[in-house]
């Protein structure tokens, strides 16, 4: 091994799990899909492309979507909520301003922890951190049992004013990790020792909420690496664009996760210094979303924290996190309609697996296309702009053929001929007569799988009107 060090990153984003490294003095790089399943399976992938022998790496750095990804989808672990007697329900009342004050479907957000899954104890402080009403040992490992009986598999600690003396929450811990090894424990001031009870208490609820999950996943990766000879260290992105041990990451997952996208945009910064470029917008164009920032100076800009989901009715999560802004529309994006007709893109997204049954947006680079999309949601696209602008009556597959035929389909005067698609030169399944007569339609043995063609034939005719 050469004298200089060898790096590689890997990121798993909701399509793709991309890698990319200096190894001896060379830039190498390497592209596969992810497996939702289980990305470290991805991870494994990309590494076996790259033919990066992991016994010369010094170092791996890991980015990845599997935190957040987890409180977007909602699939978390059981967990429960033990807080100071009367405060139950403070996760649930949150702040009492309306961010959406003319949306009469406004809805606050919805707890991650049920109402029967968040529990009271007999303990109290003040401001100061003086004890107004000792913690009994007693009533925390009764607590305990009752959690294990109702399969409570993560456990969110915050105690009123703990930021000032976490003396209880340590004793709370201490107890319920020695009598239930298996329960993942957090402890408010172990992830944000500040005042705002609200934004704590969700800030140590995010943490145990994913928790479980992002601790078996960096597990099973740590075992993967050392299994393909990797003795370097493992280092995890934050999402204040710093970087943390494997060890920590496993105990406060909340603070990855921004971890995909951060690094993109931490290297963008440091593209625009080295050019010169003073002011810069770094631009991430993923499968599942698109994000972007803003960079002075080759710094991204930093939050204090940000709503998981959004400001309206997202989760608050009270750390520091580059400041990013993003959509739920990437290449691989499902195009869908609304009661009304209206055409929308995401954020529901194809993901690694792309379903043939509804078209993704199409995407210069390909990614997102399925490979064979029916004919039917090819339709179902074109019907749709359609539609939405009021301009054409009747069924979906009619309109569309009609909607085709005016912007992508060459005419055929005999039918015997096969129409040829002017934008893939497949033969399709629809034909014009003349652009002056009605149209007729003939049904033909081949169809013209090529979404794209369908997406264009839509956009085209669109910017016509």
């Amino acid at each position: 091994m050469q004298n200089s060090q060898n790096v590689i990153g890997v990121d798993i984003g909701g399509t793709f799990t991309d890698l990319v490294g200096y190894v001896n003095e060379e830039l190498v790089i390497a592209k596969t899909l992810t497996t939702p399943a289980n990305p470290a399976l991805g991870v494994a992938k990309a590494i076996e492309l790259s033919s990066v022998p992991l016994s010369e790496l010094n170092e791996f750095l890991h980015g990845s979507t599997i935190a957040i990804n987890t409180v977007l989808e909602k699939k978390g672990a059981k967990t429960a909520l033990l807080t100071t007697v009367g405060f139950r329900d403070i996760y649930e009342i949150g702040r009492g301003n309306r961010p959406e004050a003319f949306d009469l479907n406004f809805t606050r957000p919805k707890p991650l922890i049920p109402r029967n899954h968040r529990f009271e104890v007999n303990e109290r402080l003040n401001a100061k951190g003086e004890v107004l009403m000792a913690l009994q040992s007693a009533e925390i490992l009764a607590l305990g049992e009752r959690l294990l009986a109702q399969g409570i598999e993560s456990v969110a600690i915050c105690f009123l004013h703990a930021y000032a003396n976490p003396a209880h929450e340590l004793l709370a811990g201490q107890l319920l990790r020695q009598a239930h090894p298996d329960l993942f424990v957090t402890l408010s001031h172990e992830i944000l020792r500040e005042f705002r009870e609200y934004e704590r208490t969700s800030t140590t609820v995010l943490n145990a909420y994913v928790g479980p999950r992002v601790k078996n996943y960096l597990n099973h990766l740590s075992a993967d690496l050392k299994g393909m000879g990797y003795q370097g260290h493992t280092h995890i992105m934050r999402s204040n664009g710093g970087s943390m041990s494997l060890t920590h990451a496993c105990r406060e997952p909340v603070s990855m996760m921004e971890s995909g996208p951060v690094a993109g945009m931490i290297a963008a910064g440091h593209v625009a210094q080295i050019l010169g470029f003073k002011e810069a917008i770094g631009f991430d164009m993923g499968g599942t979303t698109a994000k972007a920032t803003l960079i002075i100076d080759g710094i991204p800009a930093i939050d204090e924290g940000y709503y998981i989901g959004g400001y309206a009715s997202g989760q608050p999560m009270q750390l520091p996190v580059v400041s990013i802004v993003e959509v739920g529309s990437g290449g691989g994006s499902i195009a869908w309609r609304d009661r009304t007709g209206g055409l929308h893109v995401g954020p529901t997204s194809a993901s690694a697996a792309a379903s043939s049954r509804r078209p993704a947006q199409a995407r210069a680079t390909g990614e997102g296309l399925a490979s064979r999309p029916s004919r039917t949601g090819a339709a179902w696209v074109c019907s749709a702009s359609a539609k939405a602008k009021g301009q054409v009556g009747g069924s979906s597959v009619h309109v569309a053929k009609r909607w085709a035929s005016a912007c992508a389909w060459l005419p055929s005067q005999s039918t015997k001929e096969r129409p040829i698609c002017s934008v893939c030169k497949r033969i399709s399944w629809v034909s014009r007569v003349c652009s002056t007569q009605p149209l007729s339609w003939r049904k033909r043995d081949t169809s013209c799988t090529a979404q794209a063609c369908w997406a264009w034939a839509s956009t085209a005719k669109s910017l016509r009107a």
